[in-house]
This record gives C-alpha cells, sequence and structure tokens, in this order.
C-alpha cells in the first residue's frame, strides 16, 4: 500500500492508564492482533482479523457470501486521549460485492465516558471501491477521552466484503498548507541525499557577481531570506544540488493540489532548475517543471497542478552552469489542496510555449527590441528592466500593408464544453505607422477573433499594457496572436507574460491603493526614457527628495508613487502608470477617480491624467491636469468617470527644466457612482453641513447674477480661482463640501446672488450659526437675510476680504410667523473673489458662547532681496491659479537650449531672445536669472490648448512686514521680442486676492538688454509683490527678471549722471552684450587703440586719467556693425527732461552715432550726429517733453568703412527739468570770450571768424548750430532732419531804444538750404520775425535789418528752419546790432546808382530809336529780300544774306 503526500507521521505511545496517547504512530497495523479494537456484543456479523494471502500483513475485514437479512458489524477502538488541536484520523479503505448492493461503511466519534451521543465524521458514497483507497478524516474540538467506531453493513442478497487497514490517528488538521518562505530561524524544507551541493539560506545579494537576486521575494527586501545554489563555491561543471518538503498528505478524496513557488535565474552561466514528485514508499521521480538559461534579474513564479492519491515528496534540483555566474534561488514554496489557477504561462524566458505559424509572411523575434532611431532598447514585462527578460515582438517596418506575423500556443485542452477561461497578455503597440494586433482562438475546424487592437501612428510612449479575455475553450485549441501591418513605417508590436487562468477573468470594478506595505498596487509602469519613471517612495529611504510626508498617514514612513527628476533625465520627458482595467457593469452608472498629488518644486512641469479604453491609443482621453508649483501640500483632485467599457487610469508626469521638479501621486481610489454621491445622508432643513448633494433642500433664487454651487476643491479647475477654501469646515480636507458663490460668473459690478433655506414653522427664540469663507476684494459682501414678511429683513451683514480661512457667525433670531434664511452674496467692483458658507445649524434658545476664530497665524519678513545665486528663489512663491511657472536659469543652459533647438534658428530667431549672462555676473553665462519658460515646453501646451498665447505665470512675494513709508522696489528685466506680452507687477495687500490694475507693467520689447527699473510702493498694511508675465503670441516672447531689491524708504529721484568715472556701475545704463555677437561700447581713458581717431583725453576731467565710453571701429570690426548703450527706463516720463551729452568724433571715415528714444508703445530718433568732424568734445542737448510712458535713451554707434572711425560718449545726463539756455552750449571758436554780464546790451558784435562772439544755443528746437573752423562760422544743415525743424541761435537781451539796425552776414550752399530768419523775443508768448531769407547767397552777404522802438528790453534769435530734405547749409559769419537808424548810404555808393540808373534809361532810349527806325522801313516797302527778323534788333544780327542793318 502507498501512503499520500499530506500524510503526517505522528508518534504516539500507550501510556500505563490504558489510554493511547498523541504520541502512538499506529492506532492498528492488524499484523500482530486487534490493538484493542473490540466488536460490539450486538453485532451479527463481527470484523474478523484476515491475512493478506502468505505475506504477514494482515487487515480487518467484514464479509458475507450471501444474507436473507441486512448484516451490520461495529468495531470500537480502545479509548484515545483528547488534544487541543484538531486531529487526523487516517486509514486505508476498500469495498467488493460480486452481486446486490454495494455496502455501506461509517466511521463515528464517540466519548469514552459512556454517552450514548455518537457523532458520524465519515461514511462512503455508496460506491464499490475495489481498489484500496487512502482517507483522511478531520477530528475538531476532542476535549476528553474518546474512540473511534468502524460500522460495516452488508446489505441483503448481497456477495460483499469491506476492509479496513493501517489505522492512525495524528496531529494537527489532515490537510494544511505547506508554507516555506525560509523566513524562521530553520531551514524549511530537507537538503537533498545523494547530490552533489547544498542550498544555503541567504538574503541581500549572493557572493558571486552578476549573478543572483539583491532580495528575497516574500519580503522584497535584502532582510528577506530564500534558498539558492552558490555557484562560485563548486569548480566542477556537473555539481548539483536537491531539497525536497516533509512528506505531504493527501487523500483519495482530494481532486486538485497545486505547488507554487518563486525562482530567480539570472546570470551568464545559469544551467537548469527542475522539479520533481515521489510517492511515499517509491524510488521513481517524475519531472513536473524545468526550466533552463539566464531568466532575467526578477522572481518569477510557477504553478504546477498535482494529482496524487497518496502521500508523496516535491524535490527540487538546482544544476550549476560552466561558471561563477549561475547562482539559482528559490522562495515562497507552497502545497495547497485546491486547483491551480494559472493553467498556462509563457513569458518567452526559457524554452519554447509557442509555434511560429507556417503560413503567414513573417516569423515573430524572441529577445528585446531596439530601436535604430533612439539607440533605446524596449524592457521585457516580466523583469521590468531594459538589460533582462525576453518577450516576443515584430518590427513594424518589416509589416508592410496588409502583411501579418502569427504565432500560437502549444496545444491546450479543456475537460468541459461549459467552463469559462480567462485569457490575461501582456502587450505593446508603438511607433510612427498604424498597426494592428488581434488574438484568435483556433481550432481543427476554425478560427474565431477573441480581440482586435488598432492603433494610428506617433504612439511613442513604451508601456505595456494589459490585455484580458474571458473565452469558452474548446477540446482542442490553441490561441494565435497576429500582427498586421497597415502602413510602412518605424514602430514595433511586443507580447509578453501569457496566462490562462482556469476560470473566468474577474471584472474589477474598483480600485484602491495607499501604497503602503512596499505595495505599487498593479499599476503599470512606463515611460519615454529609462531614467525618468514612477516609483514606490517615502522620504525615510531616500534623503531630500519628494514630500516631506505621505498623505495616508502624515508621515515620513509612508509610503507614495513618485517621479525624481535628477541629472539623468531631461526637459519633457514623460513617465506614466496605469491602474489594472476596470470594468463598469452598469453601463448607466459612471465612477469617480479620487487622488492626493504633491506637485511643488521650482521646476514643475506637468501632471496629467487620461481616461485609456481598451480602444484607445496612449495615453487616452485626458480628463485631468495641472501645471506648475501647487505648494508644500498634498491636494485632493476629484474626477467623474463616464464609460460604457473596459478602461484605465492613465497618469502622467512632464518634467520640467530643472531638478527641482518631483512629483508624488497618493491614495488612489476609483469607486462605483458619481463624485457627488457622498453617500452621507441629511434631513432637509435649515441646519446642514452640506455633505450630501440635495444640500437640505436649499436652492437658488431664479434671478441670480451668478450662482450659488454645490462643490469642494478637488472638482477640478472649474472652481479653482482664487478666493476658494482649499478645505471645507465640516471635514478639514479638500474632499468635504460647501457653498460657493463664485464672482467669476458675474457680468457686471456689484451684482448678487441668493441661496434660500427650506422654510421654518418655529417661531420661537432661535440662534442661527455658521461659519463663512469671505476672501477676495474690499468691495464684496455676504448678507443674511429673514423672510417673513415683505419687505426681507436684513440680520446680518458682513463685507470686505477677511482671510482665506473659515469664521463663525452667531444671529439670534426670534420669528413671529414661518420664516425662510436667505444667504446672500454681492460681487464688489471686480469680478473676483469669492463667499462660501459651510455648516448652518439653526437651534432653539440663546447662541452658545464660543471662542472667536483664531486668525492663522502669519510669518511676515522684512528682507527679499534675491540674486538667484543660490539657485532658489529666496521664499518667492509660485502661483497655484496660474497656467506655469517661472523658473531660474543660466545663460548657458538657454544656449545649450538654443542650440538644440533648430526650428528657432530656421525661423530666424536670433539667439538676442535671451541674455547672454546675467546681472550679478555680468561676464560669466553661469549667473541665474528668472524666467517664464515657456519654450520648454510649447509644445505640450500647443498640442494640448492650441497655442500658447495669453498663458499667465506668477511669482508672489513673502508676505512683506507693513511699512509707515514708502517702499522702493528696484529690479532688472530682460525683453527682447517686439511679440512679447506685459510684463506685470502687481502690489497685493494682505487677505486680499488679486485684481484690478498693476502698478506698473510692460509691453512688447525692450531691446538686447537688461532693463534697469524703480517702483515706488506707497505705505501699506502687509502687503506681497506679484511678478507676472503674459505669454505673448510665440513661444519666444519670454521674460527675464533679475536682482530685486527692496528699500523700506521712497525711491530715490534723482537725476541720471553718468561720468564713467568709476565704470557702468554707478551709472544708470548698460551697454547691449549681444550686439553683433560681443561688439559693445567700452570703457578707456586716454587714447583709443587706434592711432589718429577717437579722443585723447575725457570731456569730465579733460585729461588722460579721465574715462569716457567708445566704439573701436579696427578689426575684429566689420563696417556696419553696431553696438548700443541704453539709460533705464526713465521713470519721470510725465515730467520735461533734459538730455545732455557730449560725443567725440574726429574721423570722416566714421559711420554714425544715434540716438533714439525707446518706449513700450514707440521708437523714434531724437538725433543724428551731423557729418562735421573736429577734433573736440562736442555737447547735444535735448528737451523732451512729458510722455504717456516710461522710456529709455539709447545710443547706437556704427563702424564705418576704416579704423579710422572710432566715436566717443561721456557725460550723459537725464534731469527732470527743462534744459536752460547757458553760454558754453555752443563749442566756442577760438579765444571765445564769455559772457560775463547780465545787463541788456546797447550793442553787440559777434564775429566768429576773429573769436569774439558770446551767443546762446537754444534747447527748445530740435537740432544746433555747430561750429565749423574750416571757414569761422556757425553753421547748420538739413542733412539727415525732418521738415519743420528749427535750429536757433539766441543773443544777449538788448535794452529798448528808439530804433536799432542789424546786420547778419551769411551764405549758402548745396540745395534745399535751411530757410535763415530773424526774431524778436520779449517773452516767451511774444515773437515777432523780423526778417527772412528768400534767395541762394553763393558768396558772403550781408542782410540789414531795422528794428523799430520796443516796449521793453529783448533777445534776437537767429533761427534756420528745415523746409525741404536735402543736403543744404546756410553759415553765419558775424552778427551786429548798433543803437539808430540803419546808416545812410556813402557819396560813392550814392554815385554808382546814379550811374546804374543812367545806364539802364539809355539803353531803354536806344530801344525806342531801333524800333521806330524799323517800322519806317517797312511802310516805305524797301525791296530788301529777307528771311526772318530777330526780335532782339539791339544785338545788330542778320537781316538778310547780302548785308547788315548796322545800328546807328
Amino acid at each position: 500500500m502507498s501512503f499520500t503526500r499530506r500524510q503526517v507521521l505522528l508518534m504516539m505511545c500507550m501510556c500505563s492508564t490504558g489510554v493511547l496517547t498523541r504520541a502512538q504512530v499506529d492506532l492498528c497495523s492488524f499484523n500482530s492482533n486487534l490493538c484493542g479494537f473490540t466488536n460490539d456484543a450486538n453485532n451479527n456479523i463481527d470484523w474478523q482479523r484476515i491475512q493478506n494471502g502468505t505475506t504477514s500483513d494482515y487487515f480487518l475485514s467484514l464479509s458475507t457470501t450471501s444474507t436473507s437479512s441486512d448484516k451490520t458489524g461495529r468495531i470500537t477502538s480502545q479509548t484515545l486521549a483528547p488534544s487541543s488541536t484538531s486531529l487526523c484520523l487516517e486509514f486505508f479503505y476498500s469495498s467488493r460485492n460480486t452481486t446486490g448492493n454495494p455496502p455501506v461503511f461509517k466511521v463515528y466519534y464517540k466519548k469514552a465516558s459512556g454517552a450514548s451521543t455518537e457523532e458520524m465524521v465519515w461514511q462512503t458514497n455508496n460506491s464499490t471501491e475495489n481498489n484500496v483507497k487512502h482517507f483522511l478524516v478531520d477530528l475538531t474540538n476532542v476535549t476528553e477521552d474518546y474512540k473511534i467506531v468502524f460500522e460495516g453493513k452488508l446489505l441483503r442478497n448481497s456477495n460483499a466484503r469491506i476492509t479496513v487497514d493501517n489505522v492512525k490517528m495524528l496531529n494537527g488538521s489532515c490537510f494544511r498548507k505547506f508554507i516555506c518562505d525560509f523566513e524562521g530561524t530553520s531551514f524549511c524544507m530537507i537538503q537533498g541525499t545523494g547530490d552533489t551541493a547544498d542550498f544555503d539560506l541567504n538574503r541581500g545579494y549572493t557572493a558571486s557577481y552578476g549573478t543572483g537576486p539583491s532580495a528575497d521575494h516574500t519580503l522584497g527586501t535584502a532582510q528577506g531570506h530564500y534558498a539558492y545554489l552558490e555557484t562560485s563555491y563548486y569548480g566542477s561543471y556537473d555539481k548539483f544540488a536537491r531539497m525536497k518538503t516533509p512528506l505531504q498528505r493527501t487523500s483519495s478524496e482530494v481532486n486538485d493540489m497545486c505547488l507554487i513557488f518563486w525562482y530567480h535565474m539570472w546570470g551568464a552561466h545559469i544551467d537548469k532548475l527542475s522539479v520533481y514528485i515521489r510517492r511515499y514508499g517509491e524510488s521513481n521521480e517524475v519531472e513536473l517543471f524545468t526550466k533552463t538559461g539566464n531568466g532575467g534579474r526578477v522572481w518569477k513564479t510557477a504553478h504546477i497542478p498535482i494529482n496524487e492519491e497518496n502521500n508523496f515528496r516535491i524535490i527540487i534540483e538546482a544544476n550549476k552552469g560552466n561558471g561563477y555566474r549561475g547562482d539559482i534561488a528559490v522562495d515562497d514554496i507552497t502545497i495547497s489542496y485546491e486547483k491551480c489557477l494559472i493553467d498556462f504561462q509563457c513569458d518567452f524566458d526559457h524554452e519554447a510555449c509557442f509555434e511560429q505559424n507556417t503560413d503567414d509572411d513573417k516569423d515573430w523575434s524572441i529577445g528585446r527590441y531596439w530601436n535604430p532611431d533612439t539607440y533605446y532598447t524596449v524592457g521585457d514585462h516580466t523583469s521590468s528592466t531594459r538589460y533582462s527578460g525576453k518577450y516576443a515582438f515584430i518590427d513594424a517596418q518589416y509589416l508592410r500593408e496588409n502583411k501579418i506575423a502569427t504565432f500560437s500556443t502549444l496545444l491546450l485542452t479543456s475537460s468541459s464544453e461549459d467552463e469559462k477561461f480567462c485569457l490575461k497578455f501582456w502587450y505593446i503597440v508603438s511607433g510612427t505607422s498604424p498597426s494592428q494586433m488581434s488574438v484568435f482562438i483556433a481550432n481543427s475546424e476554425s478560427t474565431n477573433i477573441l480581440w482586435k487592437q488598432h492603433i494610428t501612428k506617433n504612439e511613442i510612449t513604451i508601456v505595456w499594457r494589459e490585455g484580458e479575455i474571458t473565452y469558452t475553450p474548446d477540446e482542442n485549441y490553441k490561441i494565435s496572436f497576429q500582427g498586421k501591418g497597415v502602413l510602412e513605417g518605424q514602430g514595433f508590436i511586443a507580447i509578453d507574460d501569457i496566462k490562462i487562468h482556469n476560470e473566468p477573468c474577474v471584472n474589477k470594478e474598483v480600485f484602491n491603493c495607499t501604497f503602503e506595505g512596499d505595495n505599487f498596487c498593479g499599476l503599470q509602469k512606463g515611460a519615454s526614457t529609462d531614467n525618468y519613471i514612477w516609483s514606490l517612495h517615502n522620504r525615510a529611504d531616500t534623503y531630500n527628495a519628494g514630500p516631506f510626508f505621505d498623505h495616508t498617514h502624515g508621515d515620513e514612513n509612508g509610503h507614495y508613487a513618485f517621479v525624481d527628476t535628477h541629472a539623468y533625465n531631461s526637459i519633457n520627458d514623460t513617465a506614466v502608470i496605469l491602474t489594472p482595467v476596470l470594468h463598469n457593469s452598469d453601463t448607466n452608472s459612471s465612477k469617480c477617480l479620487i487622488f492626493w498629488y504633491h506637485m511643488y518644486g521650482l521646476h514643475i512641469e506637468t501632471l496629467d491624467v487620461f481616461l485609456l479604453t481598451m480602444q484607445d491609443n496612449l495615453p487616452g482621453r485626458k480628463i485631468w491636469s495641472r501645471s506648475g508649483s501647487r505648494g508644500n501640500v498634498w491636494r485632493a483632485a476629484e474626477v467623474e468617470l463616464s464609460e460604457e467599457n473596459s478602461f484605465q487610469v492613465v497618469f502622467r508626469s512632464i518634467r520640467g527644466s530643472g531638478l527641482d521638479g518631483d512629483i508624488g501621486v497618493d491614495d488612489i481610489v476609483i469607486r462605483n457612482g458619481s463624485c457627488m454621491n457622498t453617500g452621507e445622508k441629511e434631513d432637509i432643513g435649515v441646519s446642514c453641513k452640506f455633505e450630501e448633494k440635495n444640500i437640505c433642500g436649499y436652492t437658488n433664487t431664479t434671478k441670480n447674477a451668478f450662482p450659488w454651487t454645490w462643490t469642494n476643491s478637488a472638482l477640478g479647475s472649474k472652481h479653482e480661482a482664487p478666493g476658494i477654501p482649499t478645505v471645507d469646515h465640516t471635514k478639514n480636507t479638500g474632499l468635504g463640501f460647501f457653498m460657493f458663490a463664485d464672482f467669476r460668473e458675474s457680468i457686471m459690478r456689484r451684482q448678487s446672488s441668493r441661496l434660500l433655506s427650506p422654510f421654518n414653522d418655529d417661531t420661537s427664540k432661535q440662534c442661527l450659526e455658521f461659519w463663512h469663507f469671505l476672501y477676495g476684494t474690499t468691495s464684496q459682501e455676504l448678507r443674511v437675510l429673514l423672510n417673513q414678511s415683505y419687505p426681507i429683513e436684513v440680520i446680518y451683514s458682513i463685507k470686505g476680504s477677511r482671510g482665506a480661512y473659515w469664521q463663525r457667525s452667531a444671529i439670534e433670531i426670534t420669528p413671529y410667523t414661518k420664516n425662510q434664511i436667505v444667504f446672500e452674496a454681492k460681487s464688489g467692483l471686480y469680478p473676483t473673489g469669492a463667499v462660501a458658507i459651510d455648516d448652518v445649524s439653526m437651534y432653539r434658545g440663546n447662541c452658545k458662547a464660543a471662542s472667536p476664530t483664531t486668525e492663522p497665524k502669519i510669518k511676515t519678513v522684512t528682507n527679499v532681496d534675491c540674486n538667484f545665486e543660490s539657485n532658489d528663489l529666496c521664499g518667492y512663491i509660485q502661483a497655484t491659479d496660474d497656467d506655469y511657472d517661472w523658473t531660474l536659469q543660466t545663460p548657458a543652459i538657454m544656449k545649450d537650449f538654443y542650440s538644440r533647438v533648430w526650428w528657432y534658428r530656421w525661423w530666424g530667431i536670433g539667439h538676442e531672445w535671451y541674455p547672454l549672462s546675467d546681472r550679478t555676473y555680468p561676464r560669466s553665462d553661469k549667473g541665474y536669472f528668472l524666467y517664464n519658460e515657456v519654450p520648454f515646453y510649447w509644445t505640450q501646451w500647443w498640442t494640448d490648448t492650441g497655442n500658447t498665447n495669453g498663458l499667465v505665470a506668477r511669482l508672489m512675494s513673502p508676505l512683506i512686514e507693513k511699512s509707515e513709508t514708502s517702499t522702493c522696489l528696484t529690479f532688472w528685466f530682460y525683453k527682447q521680442q517686439e511679440e512679447s506680452d506685459f510684463l506685470n507687477v502687481y502690489v497685493l495687500p494682505y487677505n486680499q486676492v488679486l485684481y484690478g490694475d498693476p502698478l506698473v507693467d510692460y509691453f512688447g520689447g525692450y531691446g538686447s538688454r537688461w532693463i534697469f527699473q524703480k517702483i515706488d510702493i506707497p505705505p501699506s498694511d502687509h502687503f506681497q509683490v506679484i511678478f507676472e508675465v503674459i505669454n505673448g503670441a510665440w513661444h519666444y516672447t519670454s521674460s527675464f527678471i533679475d536682482e530685486i531689491k527692496y528699500t523700506r524708504s521712497p525711491c530715490d529721484d534723482e537725476d541720471m549722471k553718468c561720468d564713467f568715472e568709476k565704470g557702468f556701475n554707478n551709472c544708470q545704463l548698460a551697454a547691449d552684450p549681444s550686439s553683433n555677437y560681443g561688439f559693445k561700447w567700452q570703457l578707456t581713458r586716454g587714447n583709443t587703440a587706434t592711432k589718429g581717431t577717437g579722443p585723447s583725453i575725457d570731456h569730465t576731467r579733460k585729461d588722460d586719467i579721465g574715462v569716457y565710453i567708445y566704439i573701436d571701429a579696427s578689426q575684429p570690426q566689420r563696417p556696419g556693425d553696431t553696438a548700443t548703450v541704453a539709460t533705464h527706463y526713465w521713470k519721470q516720463y510725465n515730467k520735461d527732461t533734459c538730455l545732455t551729452f557730449w560725443y567725440y568724433c574726429n574721423s570722416s571715415f566714421a559711420d554714425s552715432l544715434i540716438v533714439d528714444i525707446h518706449s513700450k508703445y514707440r521708437k523714434s530718433v531724437l538725433w543724428k550726429m551731423p557729418r562735421l568732424f573736429e577734433s573736440e568734445w562736442k555737447e547735444v542737448r535735448k528737451q523732451l517733453p512729458p510722455q504717456n510712458a516710461s522710456y529709455q535713451i539709447v545710443f547706437t554707434g556704427k563702424v564705418g568703412e576704416s579704423k579710422l572711425g572710432d566715436i566717443a560718449l561721456d557725460d550723459i545726463s537725464l534731469s527732470s527739468t527743462p534744459c536752460f539756455e547757458q553760454s558754453s552750449l555752443l563749442p566756442p571758436p577760438p579765444e571765445a570770450i564769455p559772457n560775463t554780464t547780465s545787463l541788456a546790451l546797447k550793442s553787440y558784435d559777434c564775429a566768429a571768424d576773429k573769436g569774439k562772439c558770446t551767443i546762446t544755443q537754444l534747447y527748445s528746437d530740435q537740432f544746433n548750430w555747430l561750429y565749423s573752423e574750416y571757414d569761422s562760422s556757425y553753421m547748420c544743415s538739413s542733412k539727415n532732419r525732418y521738415i519743420g525743424q528749427k535750429a536757433q541761435l539766441k543773443t544777449p537781451q538788448f535794452v529798448k531804444e528808439k530804433q536799432q539796425c542789424l546786420t547778419i552776414t551769411y551764405k549758402t550752399t548745396g540745395v534745399s538750404v535751411p530757410i535763415l530768419s530773424v526774431l524778436r523775443v520779449q517773452s516767451k508768448s511774444k515773437m515777432q520775425r523780423l526778417w527772412k531769407s528768400d534767395t541762394i547767397a553763393d558768396e558772403w552777404t550781408t542782410a540789414i535789418v531795422s528794428i523799430d522802438k520796443s516796449p521793453t528790453s529783448y533777445s534776437i534769435i537767429i533761427e534756420a528752419m528745415v523746409t525741404e530734405s536735402g543736403n543744404g547749409t546756410v553759415f553765419i559769419q558775424t552778427i551786429k546790432m548798433s543803437s539808430g537808424k540803419c546808416p545812410n548810404l556813402s557819396s560813392s555808393q550814392v554815385a554808382l546808382i546814379v550811374v546804374i540808373v543812367l545806364v539802364f534809361v539809355a539803353l531803354v532810349a536806344i530801344s525806342l530809336v531801333l524800333y521806330r527806325y524799323r517800322t519806317a522801313l517797312r511802310s516805305f516797302n524797301i525791296n530788301v529780300r529777307h528771311q526772318t527778323l530777330s526780335e532782339d534788333v539791339s544785338i545788330g544780327k542778320v537781316q538778310n544774306d547780302k548785308s547788315p542793318i548796322v545800328d546807328p
């Protein structure tokens, strides 16, 4: 006889009292005697001890050859001792009958105390057991001495026999599950005999490098244990180790058993792992399982069905390979009394478990797919790594249109037509070309499709997706997997881990994951790169990464899902996790997704959530999204899921531009029912916690300008706005509900909305208590009204912004009739902010005393200066209600980005759109600045939203301590692109939301330079400063900020003055380092670098020690290169301003110096350097009228055709007062005599050619008179001037006299000469033109102007005005003023005039005489041949061809 694997050998002994204890092994084998078994006295047939043939083996028998009546025989054991645990009765039984009905056999348990009650514990099934069967019977609750009774019944007219043998009583349950996880103090397996090596107990890594596990399977840690064969100990190739289970019990009544174990076979020298079964008492072994070769660095499972009636052992054998990297490990061995759930499995890592079809176009490959374009190897699903494991795949580029590749499982069988099996597999369909994967079931007669997945092109995310099919198997069948090409292109289809469960697929409808216990909850991970992936995380395990606490437990030991940004991943890398496949049994119902997310950091990018059906391409349909930092807090999210088909939820993280961008997710729940269905019930009435959808019967009025909404902060972006509470009052979580009046839906100012309670019949004295949340503007209002008569009575009112926290209010009322409570919210002057209420309670009596609401403690700062060089935000906070974030960058990173984005250069976008250095380290590309980072992920925005235009990023300062005086805010900004939108600066008072106009704003481009700005912040309570950037029409329209500083005093309004003696440091202007790749204005002293050009001294000190700036025209500069230097934006733009500067240009080889005025609205030319080149410093002074926006002055120097073209600047100033008249404004001629008197003059003599002239250049004009050394005169030209522009010289004042005479010596050259005028000026409002030039004066000409009596003293203005564009010049050499009339003519002058007159008269007389003579000739008809008569007879032209007419 054989024994089953479930038999446990327990020793039993015979006590002297005659009671068998539990140490006794055999109750009776009946080989020697009946062992104390006795037949009952009432038997009509007794049990007999019978010899088994001629052997020494005996057994107990009850038999008869024929009987006319039923015969019953009972035999009872001696008394047995009780047990505190279960007992197992083991025996072997057979029955036989040749005629009649089969015999009946029963087993009873009865107490030894003599009680008549018996309990039947087992009986036959009325069938004949011709073979000996092994049976086990569990006995429970055996608490006192007992006996076992065997009863056999032989029915009449039968020839039958019953046999019983080898009766044993064993400790413990008969059917105990065997578990060996190697975690105890002893080895739970038995080392084998006859092998050449042993299994070792180990934890962590094995002794050999490149093989073996790093953690066990049970705990998944280096502290857990496993058994393994260490191959480095044994030199011979043929070494092997064996271990076996203890003897396992089974029974003839046991139909199914399952052996499950986990194994690890990783290494280059892995040989073979085998599993055998050996029946008790036999030497033969049957192979159940074998695996060979490297299976990857992962624990794998095996499920092996066992069909045994007799006791057995399981033997596990590991064979050593031909090297030291061949360690084989085993863990978690179990033998259970149940059917194996997995009937077929294939992971493609070992022996072939499939067949290639021969009637298709291409074979599937086994291995790992390698992308030739990206050099990316796709890891298998089994091991979850890229470097081990195998799977089946087909390269899509080999699948042309309608070409197929098919493989099938080995032949499968099923014993029942009504069975339902579950096929599970993991697949990838990815690439740029459309392709299709299908699953078929095939038998000898037909092939039917079970499942089809069609993937459109451009699926680039690499993630294993789960396929799940419930099907009805045939008696003999195969499962086929087919890949089909649609269009040629790059990509691949892959399949791994095929499993067939011999039961229907479990339609999982809900999902709950807290990530605790090292559990990833079956979430599937995928990514665009192997370095940016989701992982299980807690702060205790990893230093300085991720949230400090999880959400589940709120401590550092709790776990969550986490994506770590580090140096090995890149901008825009993506990582996804997919929930298991979920089903919806009710297609008309919805589900609710709830999760908590943590997005905190400078470089946070985006977290998206998608709904993915089995027919969708990854990632599916977007249902939720957040971008940018959301604060160092776990936030709740709720999303309604409405999908009839099976689906998965996909979480996708996108990496930002830096390392501070970790994203965490925790406590993911998907439950049945709407998110609005909270499962809570509240009665209809005034008192309400608002946690249930019917909101206790509260209603909106039909005339509301905006609705009261039942919501919570987790329900999505629609309610995520400034002013909304982040938690409710009842539960103090983001999932708790409240009533919310959203002013954003108000289309006009000061509109109202009412929320009506149900009616209340109670007229006793009552207390209305509620909690309110008012956070917004100073003009919003919440009122409570009592509706019991007309008009409705206002019983409570609160206005303004009260802070971002819940506050309690209580009102005592005594209504006199049926009444209703009305909550009324009024919007203010701006459609922002909100009012919320929660936990309304109405109860009888006086209001209960309650502690006043405690305002949250606030933390203010006084120092928020920041140059960002510590690579952090200095306490500044990313807003959570904007579209994206500001971030920190360096010029080096921007340069690298620009070099990699080829389309910037293709579109003609130069590197000027970003600064080449920050403000802190102007000569380095390593300094940090603040930057709105749209370019780094504009493609994502473009894909999801259509374009990036109008996206907003806000950065908020910490709360700044209140100030009794103005605070001066200074910062630098860089906005190069004309398409740039607004850069706004707001000041936000404490306890208010952002609304209204910014304090200052900057629109459009401001050139390729850092701009300095000062802002006076008025005295106020605690406040925050907000920097807001609105993205322009293009992704490169970025703004940059650096060097933010605060001074607790008003901004200094001093005029801007720059003499360069301390370089640019003390100047409010800066050179543009990006002009022509580094060409810029340089600081120098003395001579410039090129001999023969530029000054030798500065203007300020007038020596070679003083400093000035210049452009160097020598190489490597090229003709046409430009360099600019610009003032900071002039804050006092609304005042008259005087611009003054000195320039030096002594070479005609110089090209140009142009001075522009730039504001956000316009750019215009103020001044262009004239083409007059003298070796001296020349002053320019321009009067600038008030402007409607801040502006800057930009100086642009351009290189000419020669190295002798240096241009220099010095002493640049902007003054908030108008330009004053100064005698030194014109460059004086040699030996100029200064005007030292302020008295009015009677006479005046300005002789430029003699070096004697005191005259003033006016600066209310548009351009200047200049001194020309060439001809010692003052000059002005119309070249490069606009029509109407004037240049004016002003004389000193003259005394009033009866008559005076002014003479001016002038000349003109060229065309389009400015018109020269003389004006008399008595006051600003009284000006008289005395003379104007009408002709061109090619030579020096004297103009005489008589000046009549003037009522007051006056000055003379000599004015040149441009009337047409050209290149004309007017020169003035002398200006003289004398008293009295202009002098009479001299005698010589009179004589000359008389002579001229007489000559003129004579000529007239001669002409008359000639005219009369010609008339007389004609009258006499003189026969003279003539042809023509000259009109001019005075010059004696020929009248005919023979004789002339002689002039008499």
